[in-house]
């Protein structure tokens, strides 16, 4: 008798938790995610890509120097000790003299990681780390050095800010062993296949949010507003995801609902999701604007460093990698696959940039979406549901249009056409004008909105 009542006060507690989120978006996601029955593969995902990309949160914890054994602390101190050599106020437009600082750049990073790190103990560690029930570095420590060789490999292939067209020309990078080592074991424990960083390894893990700060920054030393607008940006990307977290929550449990045929139950999740939509896309348009991140500031001094445009040969192929960009953003693709629309992104480049856990998140969306199965048995009060989050996320997609324009506007002379998130633009008639990309990346951008619906 006392068990059956716990279990009815329990399951009333649980009910109550659930209906204050649906309308309150103060209340702790996180711990009503870990709660629910893993009943289904959403849920499923969901937890298992919080728990392990994300070390028990989301977006993902990291810890950095301090926390990590000592074999790995001279990655972080390189970092600090380069970092201020990097960026550039006057910028040259010589490419003899931008190769020579590149090269004195790398050859200095190259000096000391052969100096100060111990490649046979750092291999040590990491594969004793890759065994699953090992506690040599948990995933909120991983997440943190990840940060650190993306941010070492990204200054390493550049070799100055802004970046320039003498490095943007080089396609395969002959890497120093001490950093093409721990990337190999990183690609291994992520299962990503990007030889550079993404929007998890530059933007998630790199943001202290204890402290209000970026740990690894290329732009410290640099004059206001440049450290700002770098801060800002990587606060832009990372923000919307922390806020995201209730609409994954509605997300899942509206599928499990749905799939009770809990209709009303669906219907209020789905009304809750796109409550706290608004929140997450409203980061979005509060701080990327020119007042936080200036367009002049944006193409030079950011968006440049987290480009990547270079790869390796695969059986006698040349694969290419991006870098960074907004379409790696788990939200976009979670929304995407739940409203039945093609993604941006194509298949083989989820494998580069997502790890296996969000992938499996992604998937599982993909598989488990009814927006398809509620319009063939016209049910009228889901279809309108997804119409109204169709309707915000097409409203999100106008506004970054328009403001991808202004920022891709500003001319670089000392670089190649580029954006960081698609590498170089090029042209089969030609070479291309600045309004040529713009009107590209235009194109693009105004083709997957009218596809948003």
């Amino acid at each position: 008798m006392l068990s059956y009542i716990f279990l009815t006060a329990t399951a009333i507690v649980s009910a109550f938790k659930s209906l204050l989120a649906r309308f309150y978006p103060k209340i702790e996601h996180l711990s009503l995610i870990r709660e629910i029955e893993p009943s289904n593969e959403p849920i499923k995902a969901l937890q298992t890509m919080i728990e392990i990309d994300g070390a028990g949160a989301w977006p993902p914890k990291a810890s950095y120097r301090e926390s990590w054994p000592v074999v790995l602390h001279p990655y972080h101190d390189i970092f600090v000790v380069l970092a201020p050599l990097l960026p550039v106020i006057d910028v040259s437009l010589d490419s003899t003299i931008n190769q020579c600082r590149r090269m004195e750049y790398q050859q200095r990073l190259r000096i000391l990681l052969k100096e100060r790190v111990n490649l046979g103990l750092v291999k040590e560690t990491l594969s004793a780390a890759a065994d699953e029930t090992s506690c040599v570095i948990t995933n909120q420590q991983y997440n943190g050095f990840y940060a650190c060789i993306s941010y070492l490999r990204h200054a390493f292939r550049w070799g100055t800010i802004p970046i320039v067209e003498v490095a943007q020309q080089e396609k395969i990078i002959d890497f120093p062993p001490e950093l093409d080592l721990p990337w190999d074991f990183i690609r291994q424990k992520y299962g990503i296949t990007s030889l550079g960083g993404n929007v998890t390894s530059n933007f998630f893990c790199n943001l202290d949010r204890d402290r209000n700060k970026i740990e690894y920054a290329i732009n410290g030393s640099m004059p206001e507003p440049i450290p700002s607008a770098e801060y800002y940006l990587i606060y832009a990307f990372t923000e919307p995801e922390r806020k995201a977290l209730p609409v994954y929550y509605h997300l899942v449990q509206s599928i499990t609902c749905f799939e009770r045929d809990q209709k009303h139950a669906c219907v209020e999740h789905l009304q809750s999701l796109t409550v706290h939509l608004r929140a997450a896309f409203r980061v979005y348009y509060e701080y990327v604007i020119d007042s936080k991140i200036p367009h002049s500031v944006f193409t030079a001094y950011i968006q440049g460093f987290h480009g990547w445009a270079a790869g390796e040969m695969i059986d006698d192929k040349y694969m290419e990698y991006d870098g960074t960009s907004g379409a790696n953003l788990v939200l976009f693709n979670v929304l995407d696959f739940f409203l039945g629309l093609e993604p941006f992104l194509a298949e083989q480049d989820y494998v580069k940039y997502f790890s296996s856990s969000q992938r499996r998140f992604l998937t599982s969306i993909k598989t488990h979406a009814f927006r398809a199965a509620a319009e063939q048995a016209n049910d009228v009060d889901l279809v309108q549901q997804f119409d109204y989050i169709g309707k915000q996320l097409r409203t999100f997609r106008s506004a970054h249009r328009k403001r991808t324009r202004q920022y891709l506007s500003q001319s670089r002379p000392e670089r190649l056409l580029m954006t960081a998130g698609s590498s170089m633009v090029h042209s089969e008639s030609g070479p291309i004008t600045i309004e040529d990309l713009v009107q590209l990346v235009d194109d693009g951008l105004r083709k997957k909105m009218t596809q948003t619906k």
